[in-house]
């Protein structure tokens, strides 16, 4: 029987790619019944909000600030964008080396780069990031068994951090974003912590590229519905 609790796929036998298929399409269905629930829960309390503190701003008020889909290249949307995300919040909860160190490298490229759309990088900033990932691979290596013992003993902790970062980084998709409305955004991203939830869990029971999938079905059904 499939469970959706966050373990390591060690403590799970090896699935058909029929059964792996048919935990991403259930795992799917699961994802958008919960994204239904917490829309209706999130309209109700900030209806409550509202109607306490006299204010008038709802959802739609964030979503209108939101970078349009149609404007960024399907193949990014769909493809690439879930491609790295995949890599920088869940390639590295394999805990191996040599994930933990490639996720490292692609967050940092993004923070000095800001994009992976292009290239931006000036001289000065490249030197940088390059003595950055020089110490980022070293400093992995040599404590690489110290801090395998720590992940693996707060394993469960570091897997709700990544699902939290995960959501917290898709506020950035906004724009002139007004912080004195916090509840909003906490809100704003329930649906996508709900979706790095179930993503994590077939990440963790089935490897990257099944969590990667379902990664890129969401994208594409978002996609796809925002043409119409």
């Amino acid at each position: 029987m499939y469970k959706y609790s966050l373990i390591n796929n060690k403590e799970f036998p090896k699935n058909t790619t029929k059964e792996n298929l048919y935990n991403v399409f259930y795992s799917l269905f699961l994802i958008f019944i919960f994204i239904i629930i917490s829309n209706g829960l999130s309209k109700l309390i900030i209806n409550l909000i509202n109607l306490l503190f006299g204010t008038d701003r709802t959802l739609d008020d964030l979503t209108q600030n939101l970078l349009k889909i149609h404007e960024i290249p399907f193949i990014l949307f769909v493809f690439v964008g879930p491609l790295i995300e995949e890599i920088i919040y869940r390639l590295y909860l394999s805990f191996k080396k040599i994930h933990i160190i490639i996720s490292i490298l692609f967050f940092e490229f993004y923070l000095f780069n800001e994009t992976f759309i292009q290239f931006t990088l000036d001289y000065k900033s490249f030197i940088i990031f390059f003595i950055l990932s020089v110490i980022t691979i070293i400093t992995i290596t040599y404590f690489y068994k110290f801090l395998q013992i720590f992940l693996n003993k707060n394993n469960l902790l570091i897997y709700w951090i990544s699902i939290f970062l995960f959501g917290v980084s898709h506020i950035f998709n906004l724009e002139n974003i007004e912080f004195k409305y916090f509840y909003l955004y906490i809100l704003f991203i329930v649906p996508q912590i709900i979706m790095g939830y179930f993503i994590t869990n077939l990440r963790l029971k089935q490897g990257f590229f099944w969590g990667l999938l379902l990664h890129i079905i969401i994208n594409t059904i978002n996609a796809l519905v925002n043409l119409i």
